[in-house]
């Protein structure tokens, strides 16, 4: 019995120290008001910071997904982003950015709605209408629906190619890599480097550089 009681405290403790650390603020620069976080599962953001993250200092490595409910809960249109900080330097200035909706936040291994190593695109912007979900193994085209005519797509994957052609053939649109895990494209008309998204008609596993552009980070 007292075995077991250690046994779960121990887990526990493991559990708790291996959280990722993250403290959200309501002003650029990581000024006050601010919200601390243990990045364990889905957490609400605190009343004094949700909708309005202005600026972001995690523990480096933090991988973060961002959702516009405070449960995480809701499906495709209620996720907002994702972000992994390599080395701990946050986000210092997210004005006018999808994070500032943000109410609730959670690790990557919170489902965003779409299953892991696939990509989901959707005929409407911000992830609604109808859906078509690509899993990444060799080479997958779009349903004719969706092909070339995509209006927003979460990448799910941590590795992978996008293409104008059905069958993969031809220069990459651009080509995917582990930082881009989780990244919610919810409108292809708020970058100009998303404008030629709405031609991608099929998914490849293909990660190497060559074969397509690799996405530049913010």
């Amino acid at each position: 019995m007292i075995f077991t009681f250690l046994t779960i405290h121990i887990l526990y403790l493991t559990a708790c120290l291996n959280a990722a650390n993250v403290v959200m603020y309501a002003n650029k620069d990581f000024k006050d008001p601010k919200c601390d976080i243990s990045l364990q599962g889905c957490k609400a953001i605190c009343p004094n910071v949700a909708g309005k993250v202005t600026s972001i200092k995690p523990s480096k490595g933090a991988c973060m997904r961002f959702f516009s409910t405070p449960d995480c809960k809701g499906g495709p249109p209620v996720y907002k982003a994702a972000y992994t900080d390599k080395d701990g330097t946050g986000l210092s200035d997210l004005t006018g950015s999808i994070f500032q909706t943000a109410k609730g936040i959670g690790d990557c291994d919170i489902s965003n709605g779409i299953p892991q190593n696939s990509l989901g695109f959707f005929s409407e912007k911000h992830f609604k209408g109808k859906s078509c979900v690509v899993p990444v193994s060799g080479c997958k085209a779009l349903n004719q629906d969706l092909a070339g005519k995509s209006q927003s797509f979460i990448m799910n994957s941590k590795c992978c190619t996008v293409y104008e052609n059905k069958n993969c053939s031809g220069p990459g649109i651009i080509t995917f890599l582990a930082t881009d895990f989780g990244t919610a494209y919810d409108d292809y008309s708020g970058s100009p480097d998303w404008a030629n998204y709405k031609t991608i008609s099929s998914v490849g596993d293909s990660c190497k550089i060559t074969e397509g552009k690799q996405r530049e980070r913010v």
